[in-house]
């Protein structure tokens, strides 16, 4: 089950994007919390997150909540899952922190920059809906290297959650623990007494690449796209001459290697 919706995706082309290059990304994050009557207070938390490698690594819809993103989910509080995603990073799981300290405004905007690797080029993200039993807002495991190609951009409505860890329907805080604890669900699909029942998102975020240039590789010709137009040119530079976009392995030379990753690229497969 995809954790996430699509509003728009452009995918990157960039040049030099060999396998051991970083990426650098900023976060713009919308609050688009406009349900009336708001509550008292009414605010997004601290915005915590980490690229890690594999999917479901810091949360999932059907998995349980850890301590640190039951922390979130109840308080905002991102000591513990930060502690949670640094064991991660000395484990080799996760790749980056992401941390932006400071409540945010139902209808604000703030940023947040990080940065991905290869290795671990998948992305998430949450925030506590506040207040509430343990509500959250946020983006699981989103790809930001599909096809071996960084993205440029994208656009992400936030699902939002219930962490399973608290009781409660309202826009309170300290109720009483779910014993035994609950699985993580959508919140706007959860029981008709939650407010947010049928409302959908209430938060986006715009994900930028901030170190792109200008052409992928495999974009041979340097039109903009990888495809049949690229073939002549990468059998020009197979026989004589260099291109970054042409060297696809990335080994500084254009050879007979560059062959099967091209087809890749070409072929999308």
């Amino acid at each position: 089950m995809k954790e996430f919706i699509f509003s728009f995706v452009t995918v990157a082309l960039i040049a030099g994007n060999c396998i051991g290059d970083e990426a650098e990304y900023r976060i713009t994050f919308n609050g688009g919390w406009t349900l009336q009557p708001l509550p008292g207070g009414a605010h997004f938390t601290p915005i915590i997150g980490a690229t890690h490698a594999s999917p479901d690594a810091i949360f999932s819809i059907g998995g349980m909540a850890t301590q640190g993103v039951e922390n979130v989910a109840e308080t905002g509080s991102t000591g513990v899952l930060a502690g949670e995603i640094n064991q991660m990073i000395s484990e080799g799981t996760a790749g980056t922190l992401i941390l932006r300290p400071g409540n945010i405004g139902p209808v604000a905007e703030v940023t947040v920059d990080f940065s991905a690797s290869p290795d671990h080029s998948m992305m998430t993200m949450l925030t506590m809906i506040a207040p509430s039993p343990d509500w959250f807002v946020g983006v699981n495991s989103f790809e930001l290297r599909p096809g071996n190609q960084w993205i440029e951009s994208a656009v992400l409505v936030l699902n939002s959650y219930d962490g399973g860890t608290e009781n409660g329907t309202g826009f309170s805080l300290n109720n009483p623990a779910t014993v035994p604890q609950s699985t993580i669900q959508m919140l706007d699909t959860a029981e008709p007494t939650n407010p947010f029942f049928g409302v959908g998102s209430i938060a986006t975020i715009t994900i930028t690449r901030l170190d792109a240039n200008e052409f992928a590789l495999g974009d041979v010709n340097q039109d903009g796209s990888v495809d049949l137009q690229d073939v002549a040119p990468f059998v020009v530079f197979l026989m004589q001459g260099f291109s970054v976009e042409a060297d696809v392995n990335c080994d500084g030379d254009v050879n007979l290697n560059d062959v099967a990753p091209f087809v890749e690229l070409l072929t999308g497969i």
